[in-house]
C-alpha cells in the first residue's frame, strides 16, 4: 500500500513537470518575444514623427517672413506594458529662407492624437493553420506524456523499476522542480516559480523519507544529512525568493524530520544537537530578511521536540547533558530576540523581542528547576547563578522590569522546591543560601541606583517591599520551630539593615527616593511585627496594617496611584483577618486590655487613623475619588473602637462568669449564691454597654464640635440613639432594679450634656 500511494505522488509529481515544459514550449513557440514588441512600437513611433514632420514642412512655404511659433501640446502616450517608453520628441527642423516682416495667415497644423502604437503585426493564420500547428502540438504533447505516465504506472506495477528507481525518479522529479521554479523566477513569475519549488523540496523530503523507511535503501544517519541539506536549500531559496512559505516549509520540514527518522532508541545529544543547528539556521535566515515569525515557530518546535524527548527517555543520567543543552538553547534565542531588539527600527518588533525573551527566561527557569530541584545543593546554586546573570542585566537603564519579574520567578520557584523537596535536615543550608539571594537582590537596588541613573518605578518599589517582607516570611517559616524566641530580634535586625541602606541611598541621588522610601517602609513594618511577634506571635493582622500605611505613605511620596491602591487593598486584606480570625478566637490567659487581641485591633484602628490623616493633609495631590476617603476611614476606625471597647467588657464579664462556674464544679460556691453572682455579673454587663457606648458618643460630639467636623457629630448621635434604644428596650425589662435606675439615669444625664453643649457652641457649629 505504501508503495502505492510513493508511486502515485511520482506520477503525479511528472505530470506537474511535464505540463510546465508543455505550457513552456508552447509559450515561445506562440507569444511574440519581447524584441519583436519593441521593434513594432519604434516603428509605430518614426511613422508618427514622419507625418508631423511632413504637416510642418508643408506649413512653412518659401517667401514667408517668419516661422509660425509652433508649439504643440504633449499629449500623454498610452502603450501597452510591454512596450518600451517612446523615444524623445525630436526637434522641428528649420526652414531656409524666412525673412519677411510679417507672418501670414497659416493653415492649422493637424491635429495631434493620442499616440497609440498597434499591436505588434501577426499572421493571421487560416483555421487549417492554426489546427494543425497549434492545437495538434498540444494535444500531441498531452498524449505523450499521459502515455509516459501510464508507462510509468505499469512499469510500477510489473516491477520493471526497483525501489531504487523510484526514489531516483522522485529525488530527479523534485531538482526538475527547483530548476523550473529558477527558470520562472528569471522570467519574473516569481509566484509560479515559489510553487515549483515548494513542491520540488516536498518530493524530495517523501523520497528521502522513502528510502530511508519504506525500502531501507539508506541509513538514518545519511537519511538525516540529506534532509538536513533539502532543510538548507529550501531555506536559501527561501531567502532568495523572499518567500515566507517557503521559509515555514523548511523550518517544517526541518522539525519533523526527527520523527519521520525516528528509530525508537534514545539519541539525545544527536538530536538536540541536530535541533540545536537547525535553529541557528533558521534564527539567522530570519534575521537576514527580518522575519521574526520565524524564530517564534522554532522556538515552539524545539519545545515540542525538546518535551517529548524528555517526557519519553529523561532520566537523571542525562541531568548535566540536558542541562548544557537547556543552556545553549537558552543562549541562543535570547541573542536571537536581543539582536531584534537592539537594531530593529519598529518598535512593534522591540517589544515582541522583548516579550519572547521574557517567555526563554522562563521556560529555561522552570526546565532546569524541573530537573534541578530533587537535589538542595543544586537547585539552590543553579537559583544563585540564575539570579547573579539576570540582576546583572538589569542594571541597565532600560531594564527596569527585570528585577520584578526575576523576583516572581524567585518566589514561585522557592515555594514550589519548598512544597515538593524541602526537608528539615537541608535547613542551614537552605537559609544561608536564603540569605545570599536576599543580598543579591538588596546589593542589585543599590547599584541601579548608582549605575543606572534612571528614577525608581512602581516596579522597583514593589522589589523593594517584597524582597525584605519575603526574605522575613520565607526566615520565619524555616527558623520559627527551633528558634522562636529570637525571631523578634531577627525582625528588628532586619529592619535596622533597611534603615541603613535607606540612609545610604538618600545620599545617592533624587533618583533613589522611591526605593529609599520604601526601604524606611520596610524597616518600619518590621519594627511594628518585633513587638507582637517577640510577644504573642499575633503578628500577621499587625503586619498588614502596618504594610497598608507604608504603601500609602511611599505611594503619595513618590506620585504612585498603584502604590496607594495597592495599600488600601492591604488594609482590606488586614480588617478582613481582623474580623475572620482574630475577634473570633479565644484569649489565653486574658488580661483587660493587656492582651494580643486588644493590641492587635489598636494598631489595627490607628493604622486607619494615620491613613486618614495622611489623605487629609495630601488632598491636593490625590486622585478625585481618593479625596473621599477620609471620612469613611474616620468614620470605620470610630466604628471598630466601639466594636473594640464593647467585645471587651463582653470578654471580662465573661471570664468571671467562667470563674463561676468553675467555682460551682470544685463546690467551693453554693447554687443559690452562684445564681445570685451570676445575675450580678449578666446586669453589670449590659449596663456597662450602655455607659460605654454613651460615653464614647459625647466624646464623639465632643471632638466634633471642637474639630468642626460633621461626620464624627453625626456618628455620635447615631450611638446615642443606639444607646436610647437598648436602654428603653432591654435594659428597663431585664435589669435589676438597681441597675435598670443607673442605666436610665446615666443615659439622661448624657443627653442633658449634649444638648447643653449643642445650645452653648451653636454659633460654632453651624456657622
Amino acid at each position: 500500500m505504501d508503495d502505492f500511494w510513493f508511486a502515485l505522488v511520482l506520477i503525479v509529481a511528472l505530470w506537474y513537470i511535464a505540463v510546465t515544459v508543455a505550457i513552456v514550449l508552447l509559450w515561445k513557440r506562440t507569444r511574440p518575444s519581447n524584441q519583436d514588441i519593441r521593434l513594432s512600437a519604434l516603428q509605430a513611433e518614426m511613422d508618427r514623427l514622419r507625418e508631423r514632420i511632413q504637416a510642418l514642412e508643408n506649413a512653412l512655404r518659401p517667401g514667408k517672413t517668419e516661422a509660425p511659433s509652433l508649439q504643440p501640446r504633449a499629449e500623454p502616450v498610452r502603450v501597452d506594458e510591454t512596450v518600451p517608453p517612446p523615444l524623445p520628441k525630436l526637434a522641428a527642423p528649420a526652414s531656409a529662407g524666412i525673412g519677411a516682416e510679417s507672418p501670414p495667415k497659416e493653415p492649422a497644423a493637424p491635429p495631434i492624437g493620442t499616440l497609440s502604437p498597434p499591436l505588434p503585426e501577426q499572421t493571421r493564420p487560416e483555421l487549417e493553420a492554426v489546427i494543425g500547428g497549434n492545437w495538434l502540438l498540444k494535444i500531441g504533447i498531452l498524449a505523450i506524456v499521459l502515455g509516459a505516465l501510464y508507462f510509468l504506472k505499469y512499469a510500477f506495477d510489473n516491477e520493471w523499476i526497483g525501489n531504487t528507481g523510484r526514489v531516483l525518479i522522485g529525488v530527479f522529479a523534485g531538482i526538475g522542480l527547483l530548476y523550473g521554479s529558477e527558470v520562472f523566477r528569471k522570467k519574473d513569475y516569481t509566484l509560479y516559480g515559489q510553487a515549483l519549488a515548494a513542491g520540488g523540496i516536498s518530493i524530495l523530503y517523501l523520497s528521502i523519507y522513502a528510502a530511508f523507511n519504506f525500502y531501507s535503501l539508506i541509513a538514518q544517519v545519511p537519511a538525516l544529512l540529506f534532509m538536513a541539506l533539502v532543510t538548507a536549500v529550501s531555506s536559501l531559496l527561501s531567502a532568495r525568493y523572499r518567500s515566507k512559505p517557503l521559509a515555514v516549509m523548511s523550518l517544517a520540514g526541518g522539525v519533523f524530520t526527527p520523527y519521520w527518522l525516528n528509530s525508537g532508541q534514545n539519541n539525545q545529544v544527536g538530536l538536540l544537537s541536530y535541533l540545536l543547528i537547525l535553529d541557528a539556521g533558521i534564527g539567522f535566515l530570519a534575521r537576514y530578511r527580518g522575519w521574526l515569525f520565524l524564530n517564534v515557530l522554532s522556538l515552539v518546535g524545539t519545545v515540542l521536540l525538546f518535551g517529548g524527548w524528555a517526557d519519553r527517555f529523561y532520566t537523571r543520567d542525562a541531568l548535566w547533558t540536558t542541562e548544557i543543552f537547556l543552556v545553549l538553547f537558552a543562549a541562543l534565542y535570547l541573542s536571537l530576540f536581543e539582536s531584534v531588539r537592539a537594531f530593529s527600527e519598529m518598535e512593534e518588533a522591540a517589544r515582541a523581542a522583548r516579550f519572547l525573551s521574557a517567555a526563554v527566561i522562563i521556560l529555561f527557569f522552570f526546565s532546569s528547576q524541573a530537573i534541578l530541584d530533587y537535589n538542595a545543593v543544586y537547585y539552590w546554586i543553579f537559583l544563585f547563578v540564575f539570579d547573579v546573570l539576570l540582576l546583572a542585566a538589569s542594571l541597565r537603564a532600560a531594564a527596569s522590569r527585570i528585577a520584578p519579574g526575576l523576583l516572581l520567578l524567585n518566589a514561585i520557584g522557592i515555594g514550589f522546591w519548598f512544597e515538593r523537596n524541602y526537608s528539615p535536615e537541608d535547613r542551614p543550608f537552605v537559609w544561608c543560601s536564603l540569605c545570599v539571594i536576599f543580598a543579591l537582590f538588596l546589593s542589585q537596588q543599590m547599584a541601579r541606583r548608582k549605575f543606572a541613573h534612571a528614577r525608581a518605578d512602581t516596579g522597583e518599589v514593589m522589589v523593594a517591599v517584597g524582597t525584605g517582607m519575603g526574605y522575613f516570611g520565607m526566615s520565619y517559616y524555616l527558623l520559627e520551630d527551633s528558634y522562636s524566641g529570637w525571631m523578634g530580634i531577627f525582625a528588628l535586625a532586619l529592619a535596622l539593615v533597611y534603615l541603613a541602606a535607606a540612609r545610604i541611598l538618600n545620599t545617592m541621588s533624587e533618583e533613589a527616593r522611591p526605593v529609599a522610601l520604601a526601604f524606611i517602609g520596610v524597616s518600619l513594618t518590621l519594627l511594628t511585627l518585633a513587638i507582637p511577634i517577640q510577644l504573642e506571635q499575633n503578628w500577621i493582622t499587625i503586619g498588614w496594617a502596618a504594610e497598608a500605611v507604608v504603601l500609602a505613605w511611599v505611594g503619595l511620596s513618590s506620585g504612585s496611584l498603584r502604590l496607594r491602591q495597592s495599600g488600601l487593598v492591604v488594609l482590606t486584606l488586614s480588617l478582613l483577618r481582623l474580623f475572620g480570625w482574630d475577634a473570633v478566637q479565644p484569649v489565653l490567659k486574658y488580661r483587660l486590655v493587656f492582651n494580643p487581641r486588644f493590641f492587635t485591633f489598636l494598631v489595627v484602628i490607628a493604622a486607619m487613623y494615620v491613613l486618614a490623616l495622611i489623605y487629609r493633609r495630601s488632598s491636593t495631590r490625590l486622585a478625585s475619588w481618593e479625596k473621599g476617603l477620609y471620612d469613611p476611614l474616620v468614620l470605620a476606625a470610630s466604628g471598630i473602637t466601639v466594636f473594640l471597647v464593647s467585645q471587651e467588657s463582653w470578654t471580662f464579664y465573661g471570664e468571671k462568669l467562667r470563674e463561676l462556674y468553675l467555682a460551682l464544679q470544685r463546690e467551693t460556691l453554693r447554687e443559690a449564691q452562684m445564681r445570685e453572682l451570676v445575675n450580678e455579673t449578666t446586669n453589670s454587663r449590659q449596663l456597662t454597654w450602655s455607659l460605654l457606648w454613651g460615653i464614647y458618643a459625647i466624646a464623639a460630639v465632643i471632638a466634633g464640635i471642637l474639630r468642626r467636623y460633621r461626620p464624627i457629630r453625626l456618628f455620635g448621635i447615631a450611638l446615642f440613639v443606639l444607646a436610647i434604644f437598648k436602654v428603653f428596650l432591654i435594659d428597663i425589662w431585664t435589669l435589676q432594679r438597681l441597675h435598670r435606675i443607673l442605666s436610665v439615669i446615666c443615659l439622661g444625664v448624657l443627653l442633658l450634656v449634649v444638648a447643653f453643649l449643642y445650645e452653648r457652641f451653636k454659633t460654632l457649629i453651624f456657622e
